[in-house]
């Protein structure tokens, strides 16, 4: 068996996809600046309902 380096694949978005993107970018940004109080909510939830 020869060893031989992987087979390269290069991945892109389509136009299609760029449009969702910038669609999306704002709720990732909006998730990431609310993911602690989304922790803290979590956390009572699970406390909650061990009770």
């Amino acid at each position: 068996m020869l060893l031989q380096p992987p087979v390269a694949v290069s991945y892109e978005l389509t136009p299609l996809g760029r449009s969702l993107l910038e669609i999306l970018k704002p709720l990732v940004f909006w998730s990431h600046e609310q993911m602690d109080e989304v922790r803290q909510f979590r956390m009572q939830f699970d406390r909650e309902q061990a009770s």
